[in-house]
């Protein structure tokens, strides 16, 4: 049913769409994807394209092993047309487009719903992906946060019972299949208010707080050649504490608390064992740096080029190399996050990971002390599983892009604990020019507005002047529904014929924005880095696997401080190297496109860069018949 006559606010009436499909009038549950892709659409029905060829099947099997009736299911998506970037290939639906397509989607709940008297009962609703939560009005930062747990959605004002889970595009492309089958078991168990059969290992382990226990089973602990390792601590930063050590060997698991591990036999047998085993973490760089850290209090230090490092995000990353975030439904985020362990245990051993206890508030009785040992308990022992299954999964390429990773686990761990030395009188000094220019940008701009309260921060006020008390011509809509005053919005008004007086106030406004932005991120910032160690230096935490083209990226960003704007000499005399030390800065120009090349083997591209030559200047010559030196850098 894809009530057309209501489809006039989005852009894909003219498209294919695959409608809703049941077999029953009043279905138990409704099966939500995100859009029909190419196949669906010529068919008109949900589903039977490489995903439902996947999903149908393990939804009748498990239907048949619960005692469930499988006619009792229908299937529909958020948005009944076909989303597609080019006529071919499919592509994630805007938000305007599952906005627009919620009519028809609770059109279609209102036909299953079952009525009793005066009551309406709608059928349950398992989400399969973030756009079909989008629909039903779930909010989330990231999709893992919700997902395998039931929600109350709202559509169209009416609420309607919502279980989040993963699209199945996804799980074709990450090959966690039975784990998957175990969340739509859950799903279904959920949905028929069957008994939860979720699992949750409970998981075994040696609690170790003196030296007489460390001796007990100091033979089980030291004999091994992999371990898996993790570490409690009281806070993200180098200057807290590491409270608790978790081992994983394959004689069991072991925790070990800070107190005991201070002990010498004790320090000694662990630093042994992570300076000559195999060590596996989950990023690696942050725990690394913490142990570097305790250690080198006792005169000890880690070697971490020599140590046999191994870490599953970096394992995940490489089994997942076009890029986590790319699902057609981008359930996954593209961050860390996105491998976060939560994540990565819930989707591929279908284990609900339990809550991890926030102990660094205060624990406040025994019971809370057990979960929070059992939680730390789990976290090695998953890690176990994943690293385990994960390299099992290894081709020659992925072994030669892991390999990668591995070698520069090193390299992040001492970039965190160097960081990058700050010239604190620069600072102070940057600090009070622009505050300064602040300040008069904002007398000038109060002083122009005519009113002494104005603020500049302020988008309503800001829009006010411009469009109800100027008239100039709104350029965009926000979400909201308000004009837009973005940057964007001020260029273009620029651009018109202004009396001096706005022209004025618009181009002190983007000064203004800019000033306020450099103040922010690139000076005072630094002050609240640097509260986070004891050196006077900053750090940011570099991470390899955030972009699909392997490009680092990191946070607070540090590789993109200005170099163009007014302020930016001064912003980037802030970071000094120290005395005797330099910044060697190299850029391998064009790299990517280089490489390219070479494996296209393109032979126009492979001259021009053996000869020096702009790539995108040989571009131009081979599509226009220029030669180099007529070439334009446009």
């Amino acid at each position: 049913m894809i009530c057309k006559n209501r489809c006039t606010n989005c852009p894909n009436t003219s498209s294919p769409t695959a409608g809703l499909q049941r077999w029953v009038k009043t279905p138990a549950v409704v099966f939500v994807g995100e859009a029909p892709g190419r196949n669906e659409a010529l068919r008109g029905i949900p589903f039977v394209g490489r995903s439902g060829q996947f999903l149908r099947p393990a939804l009748k099997e498990i239907a048949r092993t619960l005692g469930i009736d499988d006619r009792t299911f229908a299937f529909t998506n958020a948005v009944a047309c076909w989303t597609t970037k080019d006529g071919r290939r499919n592509r994630t639906p805007t938000s305007e487009e599952i906005s627009a397509c919620g009519e028809r989607l609770f059109c279609e709940l209102e036909t299953m719903a079952r009525v009793e008297g005066e009551q309406k009962f709608y059928p349950k609703v398992i989400a399969l992906g973030s756009s079909a939560c989008s629909a039903f009005g779930l909010r989330f930062k990231k999709f893992s946060d919700i997902v395998d747990q039931p929600h109350v959605g709202e559509i169209c004002g009416e609420q309607v019972e919502v279980y989040a889970l993963y699209h199945p595009s996804y799980i074709l492309r990450s090959g966690a299949h039975e784990a998957y089958k175990v969340s739509l078991e859950n799903a279904l168990r959920w949905a028929f208010g069957l008994e939860s059969n979720k699992a949750q290992y409970e998981v075994p382990f040696e609690f170790l707080h003196t030296v007489k226990q460390w001796m007990d089973l100091r033979n089980k602990i030291t004999t091994g050649t992999t371990y898996v390792v993790d570490i409690e601590t009281t806070g993200l930063n180098l200057t807290d504490e590491i409270t608790l050590l978790a081992l994983r060997n394959k004689s069991g698991v072991f925790l070990i608390t800070a107190g005991l591990l201070r002990k010498e036999i004790v320090l000694q047998d662990v630093f042994h064992i992570l300076a000559t085993r195999r060590t596996v973490y989950h990023n690696a760089p942050f725990d690394l740096s913490m142990l570097y850290k305790f250690f080198e209090q006792f005169g000890l230090y880690l070697p971490l080029e020599e140590m046999n490092i191994e870490d599953t995000l970096a394992m995940h990353s490489t089994l997942n190399e076009v890029g986590v975030a790319g699902t057609r439904s981008g359930d996954i985020e593209r961050s860390a996050g996105g491998h976060g362990l939560k994540a990565l245990v819930r989707l591929y051993l279908g284990v609900d990971y339990g809550d991890e206890v926030d102990w660094k508030r205060g624990i406040t009785s025994w019971e809370e002390f057990q979960d929070f040992l059992a939680y730390a308990a789990r976290d090695v022992e998953y890690t176990w599983k994943l690293y385990n299954l994960f390299r099992n999964e290894f081709d020659e390429h992925d072994r030669k892009l892991y390999t990668y990773f591995r070698e520069i686990q090193p390299l992040l761990t001492r970039m965190r604990l160097w960081g990058i030395y700050v010239n604190w009188e620069q600072q102070k000094r940057l600090n009070l020019k622009l505050t300064e220019r602040k300040k008069t940008l904002l007398k000038e701009l109060r002083q122009l507005a005519r009113r002494e309260d104005f603020n500049p921060n302020s988008y309503q006020q800001v829009g006010k002047i411009l469009f109800s008390e100027w008239g100039l011509p709104p350029q965009k809509v926000t979400e909201s529904g308000a004009f837009s005053t973005d940057n964007s919005v001020i260029e273009a008004l620029l651009e018109l014929d202004l009396i001096h007086e706005q022209r004025e106030f618009l181009e002190k406004l983007i000064e203004y924005r800019s000033t306020a932005k450099m103040l922010s991120t690139y000076v005072t910032s630094l002050e609240k880095l640097a509260a986070k160690r004891n050196d006077g230096r900053v750090e940011t935490r570099w991470n390899p696997y955030g972009t699909v083209t392997r490009r680092w990226s990191s946070s607070p960003n540090m590789q993109n401080i200005p170099h163009y704007s007014a302020w930016a000499d001064e912003i980037r005399r802030m970071y000094a190297a120290p005395k005797d030390k330099y910044f060697l800065s190299i850029d391998a120009k064009q790299i990517e496109l280089g490489v390219f090349a070479a494996l296209a083997g393109d032979e126009v591209w492979q001259e021009a860069y053996a000869k020096g030559v702009d790539l995108h200047t040989a571009t131009a010559e081979s599509l226009f018949g220029l030669k180099f030196k007529f070439a334009s850098p446009e």
